[in-house]
């Protein structure tokens, strides 16, 4: 349903060709393309993808995946189309003609798309801690130590994947930053939109221990590191 035919074979595209590709609106795209565009508040997103955000009409986030981007990112994302053929792609969409230079003034009605920090939501809670209790125990750090950043809100344990998730609040004690660490395998990555330049450094400290070796139970890191 919703296959594009790719543009035409590589060539050059100059800087203001590029811009006037990344300028598409994306709900006008979208819907053109076969999907169920609704605006929701001061965003846009699709029946098939409830987790897509467009904001501003020229950028988009899927939190599912934790990417985002422009038009051309979008085509190259969902459509597998290469960066060529997308710009090439969106040119015809937006009326200009791709086998000859583009000489027309660019119909630009926005400023150029600026890049937006994706909006910070904490990761959804599990109902228990009990995984986070094992895998830090496992890693030496100190019951009285995890127990006290759970109560402090500075550490919880996701769900679905039961991640470690070590909360990061600002001066003001908002959650800014969320660091997760997989209770088994290796993952390890933060939540979309996390602001590290405000980070509480207790949080850190913590993060840094479970990733890096066990610590004391007076929060100091053992001379024998796990590796």
């Amino acid at each position: 349903m919703y296959q594009v035919q790719t543009g035409p074979p590589y060539r050059h595209y100059t800087d203001r060709e590029i811009d006037t590709a990344n300028d598409t609106d994306l709900p006008d795209l979208l819907n053109s393309l076969g999907y169920h565009v609704k605006r929701v508040g001061r965003y846009y997103t699709t029946r098939e993808m409830d987790s897509l955000r467009i904001k501003g009409r020229r950028t988009w986030y899927r939190y599912s995946e934790s990417t985002g981007g422009d038009a051309i990112d979008f085509l190259r994302h969902f459509h597998r189309m290469s960066f060529a053929e997308s710009v090439g792609f969106l040119l015809t969409f937006n009326g200009y003609p791709v086998n000859s230079p583009l000489h027309l003034p660019i119909r630009r009605t926005r400023p150029p798309p600026q890049r937006e920090r994706p909006l910070f939501v904490l990761p959804p809670a599990n109902s228990g801690n009990e995984r986070v209790h094992a895998y830090l125990l496992g890693r030496g750090i100190a019951p009285d130590i995890i127990s006290h950043f759970i109560e402090a809100g500075l550490l919880y344990e996701d769900t679905p994947y039961h991640n470690c998730v070590f909360v990061g609040r600002d001066s003001a004690g908002k959650p800014v930053f969320a660091a997760k660490r997989g209770t088994w395998g290796d993952f390890k990555g933060d939540a979309a939109g996390s602001d590290k330049s405000s980070t509480a450094k207790s949080v850190t400290s913590l993060s840094l221990s479970a990733k890096s070796g066990p610590v004391k139970a007076n929060g100091s890191r053992s001379s024998r590191w796990r590796k």
